[in-house]
């Protein structure tokens, strides 16, 4: 039985990403390269179908430790989407009601700073929200659309022969 890790590993692959958490290494010529502090990228990938209402529920778990710190998505306009719930290392970072989206585009205010808890290797991130079935203008209904809600962070990363 393969993993939801794995699988996700799998898709991102396979869609042509690196693998979900890995970023570029902050440069420090004169540091140990096992201890440089890395900036990690963690998304979760929604496939929808434009016109089409639904529920999501996404959990993954990274491959190296590290503190999420920033909370972006691509969502296109405000009522595209809601999440009502994001935990992060059993902690609920949005909760109590849905929230849009959109308030965490680029294209609106940019991605928000948060609060969140150190999520090690051993503990997974969870979203559920909602995608209202509303299609924006430039869009048809009936097109695929990824909804992805990134977190960013920075971590140590784990010596080569733990990998």
């Amino acid at each position: 039985m393969i993993s939801a890790l794995k699988r996700s590993v799998a898709s991102c692959l396979r869609l042509g990403y690196k693998a979900c958490d890995y970023g570029a290494f902050y440069l420090d010529r004169d540091g140990d390269y096992d201890k440089q502090r890395k900036h990690f990228t963690f998304s979760f990938n929604v496939p929808l179908i434009l016109g089409t209402p639904k529920k999501f529920e996404e959990g993954l778990a990274p491959l190296d430790d590290f503190t999420p710190q920033n909370l972006a998505t691509n969502a296109p306009t405000y009522g595209f989407a809601t999440l009502g719930c994001v935990i992060v290392s059993r902690e609920a970072v949005l909760y109590g009601g849905y929230e849009d989206a959109f308030n965490y585009s680029k294209r609106d205010m940019g991605s928000f700073r948060l609060y969140m808890p150190h999520l090690p290797r051993s503990r997974s991130a969870h979203l559920m929200g909602e995608y209202t079935g509303y299609c924006p203008t430039p869009y048809t209904k009936g097109d695929k659309f990824m909804l992805c809600v990134t977190m960013t962070g920075q971590g140590l990363p784990r010596p080569f022969e733990d990998r």
